[in-house]
């Protein structure tokens, strides 16, 4: 389980996306997550602190399931 799980469950909430498509955008995510809190950490900052910063910059997962949403349907 990660630490990103609650935050990314959130994102891919009724997207409409198969369980499939869901389970490749969270990898996706993750990974991507996983990459900036690594660059945060090498500025310094906490664990905790860096997985903050990261999911902050990523974004509200309510907007991002929206930007999906857009992507995936034309909506």
């Amino acid at each position: 389980m990660s630490e990103f799980d609650g935050y990314l469950a959130s994102v891919v909430k009724g997207t409409f996306l198969s369980r499939r498509e869901k389970a490749r955008l969270v990898e996706e995510m993750q990974r991507h997550l996983e990459e900036s809190t690594a660059m945060y950490q090498a500025k310094g900052y906490e664990e905790s602190t860096g997985r903050a910063q990261a999911m902050e910059s990523f974004g509200r997962a309510k907007e991002i399931r929206r930007q999906v949403i857009r992507e995936t349907f034309g909506v």
